[in-house]
């Protein structure tokens, strides 16, 4: 791996810490008085002032080039994030990270049927793999599991890849903050426009701050870092990386929320990486092998 993967490599790597710790704060939000619509607005705002980087004529000019696919990204994006939001709001974080992880092997397959790779039996295996966790994370809890959050977990693992894939070939076009700029400025005015509209609550008191202040951190630097990463290391390897997200928020969980995990989640989760991760690394030397060829 050159220096340019290892940039991307540190990149994603960074950001998945900070995701994995926004859905803390989205959780203690929660608890200190906040609603979704309050979180929504945080998260937004957030993410708006990179929409400063179209003041620049080249970055105006990148964006223009990958127009549709920056506008389905913003799309999605609201979508994204709107049922993660409302899922940490009913089920343990750590559940939810868990179940959304299964978005590595939906990025292979949706990889494989637009023809960027082939679909193979290892693939298959790790596919397998993180199916079975997922049903044994659902089927098998410490605690309630909410129905509800179990689905938009799955829909934001669906969402979140097709944004990957989508980002993929937006990035070939644009450079990551025009990109960036345009996806938070689309995103964002639909989740204000939403979220303001149905009264938002933020946490009451000292804890208001902190929460803010949190979030805002967790939220503002991770959207560039991951689409420059993705440049550097394409969608599979990107994901592989973000494993760590789903590491942070389980502990982070266990550690600052107190909320455990039962056997059922311990050993789907289990699969889950093995999944997530082995699909990336067999996608990755499968294509090395090619170019070889």
């Amino acid at each position: 791996m050159g220096s340019r993967g290892r940039s991307g490599l540190a990149r994603i790597g960074f950001a998945s810490v900070l995701f994995g710790l926004s859905s803390i704060f989205i959780r203690l939000s929660y608890d200190h008085g906040a609603n979704v619509a309050g979180v929504l607005t945080v998260r937004a705002s957030a993410v708006l002032p990179w929409v400063g980087v179209l003041a620049v004529a080249r970055h105006r000019a990148s964006a223009r080039s990958a127009w549709r696919l920056l506008l389905l990204m913003g799309v999605l994006g609201a979508a994204n994030v709107t049922t993660f939001v409302i899922a940490v709001h009913r089920m343990s974080p750590a559940l939810v990270a868990l179940i959304y992880y299964a978005y590595p092997v939906l990025v292979i397959a949706g990889a494989h049927l637009l023809g960027r790779s082939r679909f193979e039996a290892f693939t298959a295996v790790a596919a397998g793999a993180t199916l079975l966790g997922v049903g044994l994370t659902i089927g098998l809890p410490h605690g309630r599991v909410d129905g509800l959050a179990v689905l938009l977990s799955l829909l934001n693992a669906v969402g979140y890849s097709a944004y990957i894939l989508l980002a993929e070939a937006a990035l070939d076009l644009a450079t990551p903050a025009a990109s960036i700029a345009v996806v938070a400025g689309i995103s964002s005015t639909l989740l204000l426009a939403g979220a303001l509209g149905t009264g938002a609550t933020f946490a009451a008191g000292d804890a208001r701050i902190w929460t803010v202040a949190g979030l805002f951190c967790c939220l503002f630097f991770p959207h560039v870092l991951v689409l420059s990463g993705i440049g550097r290391l394409g969608g599979p390897w990107g994901s592989l990386v973000s494993c760590l997200e789903v590491v942070t928020t389980v502990v982070a969980t266990a550690v600052v929320l107190n909320l455990s995990l039962g056997l059922g989640a311990i050993v789907g989760g289990v699969f889950i990486l093995f999944g997530g991760v082995a699909a990336p690394i067999l996608a990755s030397q499968r294509t090395a092998a090619e170019a070889r060829v």
